[in-house]
């Protein structure tokens, strides 16, 4: 009698839709569902779960005041990531090009975490790049400058890191 609105889920069907869409979804493919006042939460935490456990990338997004799911296949990319970032040497820096998707340059800095190494998101919008350094031995590279200006009785303060290639 107060107007709320009850809706049910079958979880089973709707687990099983989800499995057989992304089980589909191409390589680098994108995959919408809108959000609309039958699309609730447990809807959301569905797709989430199931994207999770084939290795896809899915976030939640409001458009027109109703949440919807976005999901990206971004394996054939993070391989793509993984094998060059893994020709990275000790202290060397690698900057991806700024025409990357906001959701290209996470899953870079994700790869990037994986693999150990530091990653950021810079640049102003619509410009924005995604660096990463492999600072496996940065600590060891540090102590060795200090060591040496010690040595030489020079000043290292604004050369303790390695510098921007």
């Amino acid at each position: 009698g107060d107007g709320a609105q009850v809706s049910v889920l079958n979880a089973r069907s709707w687990s099983q839709k989800v499995w057989t869409y992304l089980l589909n979804l191409s390589s680098d493919g994108v995959l919408t569902f809108s959000g609309s006042p039958q699309f609730s939460a447990p809807h959301r935490r569905v797709l989430h779960r199931v994207s999770a456990e084939l290795g896809l990338w899915s976030f939640t997004h409001c458009r027109d005041g109703y949440r919807g799911v976005t999901i990206y296949n971004l394996k054939t990319f993070s391989e793509e990531v993984r094998n060059r970032l893994r020709g990275l040497g000790a202290d060397q820096r690698f900057q991806f090009q700024p025409d990357l998707e906001k959701h290209h340059r996470g899953t870079a800095r994700l790869v990037a975490a994986e693999l150990g190494f530091a990653a950021r998101s810079v640049g102003p919008a619509g410009q924005r790049v995604c660096r990463v350094v492999n600072p496996v031995d940065l600590l060891a590279a540090v102590t060795q400058r200090i060591d040496k200006a010690n040595a030489d009785g020079t000043q290292v303060l604004d050369s303790l890191l390695p510098e921007d290639r």
